[in-house]
């Protein structure tokens, strides 16, 4: 019932790998703790995206255009490192949403405060 060898392995090697990137980056500790809970809470929510078909984005605006490959890419206006991709708008607009929502966790949990569009200051 447990996973294969291979299976462990793979999980092995992407932890590895994430160190060796981690320690060959020029991005502070704090950074890299910050993208792996956002990666842990985006595959929890990836598996029950709900986004309200009325969500207002917390007054930012979100930019959404096609790309020269042919993917959807979204993204906060004024936190452009705030962004997805997707097949479709839709999708695009729905990787948005986790994405935001999990940039907001990470904020909460370090105890930090959530921007705010400048719209809503």
């Amino acid at each position: 019932m447990g996973g294969s060898s291979n299976d462990k392995k793979e999980a092995t090697d992407f932890g590895t790998r994430q160190s060796d990137i981690a320690s060959q980056s020029n991005l502070p500790k704090t950074v890299w703790q910050k993208l792996i809970k956002l990666n842990s809470f985006s595959n929890n929510m990836m598996q029950k995206i709900n986004r309200p078909t009325n969500y207002d984005w917390d007054g930012f605006a979100i930019k959404l255009y096609l790309d020269d490959q042919g993917d959807w890419l979204a993204h906060l206006e004024e936190l452009p490192n705030v962004s997805a991709f997707g097949d479709t708008p839709e999708s695009a607009l729905d990787e948005l949403y986790v994405a935001w929502e999990g940039m907001k966790e990470c904020y909460r949990d370090d105890g930090e405060p959530i921007p705010k569009a400048s719209a809503c200051v």
